[in-house]
């Protein structure tokens, strides 16, 4: 088997704890080598959260798509986390140097949360003032368009905000591709706003009665892409 001794290098590192240096290893299998399944499914027990697991095993998955242990594996890391009786005591503040070790990572996701936080609050601020205008302009807006949402691309999944018909906002993570498609009449304000949930690249479209309208992509894992404009502009 190609690279048999790396591989089994990286498990020597991996039991005896070593982990950054088992990492390493087989990454160095994987840049030669995208379908060495053992490597993927290594790497995905030196992972540090979630999200890298769920990844190399998506990886392992696509190249064996009959492995039900990785199945379950899968299903389980996917499955909500229920709380413990541990929850409900005080936390006790770990040592500085635990702290420091502990936060570091948790960094990246609060910047992609507040990125997010950013332009979702943008959108409801446009969509306060269309509604304001509506109530308060004085003009009857006319004329019904279809408005369509497209989000496809190499990315598993994605978590997509929009507004539908009615200027009410939607939130959901689902897998790609995905379409859903409203009614909207002139001066309305769609809004398609996809967070990338890991590897690959998603596009983001606005189909406006058919005819491409607005369009953009991500192609960094967590990356965003916002379309939005007004109807009949």
């Amino acid at each position: 088997m190609a690279h048999e001794a790396e591989l089994k290098q990286a498990i020597s590192f991996i039991k005896s704890g070593q982990k950054t240096e088992a990492i390493a290893v087989l990454k160095k299998i994987l840049k030669d080598d995208r379908n060495n399944e053992p490597a993927w499914l290594w790497l995905s027990t030196c992972a540090n959260n979630d999200a890298d697991k769920k990844y190399c095993l998506r990886q392992a998955l696509q190249i064996n798509p009959g492995n039900e242990k990785v199945k379950q594996a899968l299903a389980k890391l996917e499955e909500p986390e229920m709380p413990t009786l541990d929850d409900l005591r005080p936390a006790q503040a770990p040592p500085a140097q635990v702290a420091a070790v502990a936060v570091a990572p948790a960094q990246p996701a609060k910047k992609r949360t507040s990125l997010l936080a950013y332009v979702l609050v943008t959108v409801l601020i446009c969509l306060c003032l269309f509604v304001a205008l509506n109530q308060f302009g004085g003009g009857t807006v006319t004329g019904t368009h279809t408005i369509e949402y497209v989000v496809e691309g190499t990315a598993r999944s994605a978590m997509i905000t929009y507004t539908d018909g009615s200027m009410n906002m939607s939130q959901a993570t689902v897998n790609l591709p995905w379409r859903k498609s409203f009614d909207m009449k002139n001066g309305a304000l769609p809004s398609l706003v996809a967070q990338n949930q890991g590897g690959g690249v998603i596009e983001c479209k606005i189909l406006l009665d058919g005819q491409a309208w607005k369009e953009s992509n991500a192609t960094n894992p967590y990356g965003i892409c916002t379309n939005n404009g007004m109807v009949g502009q």
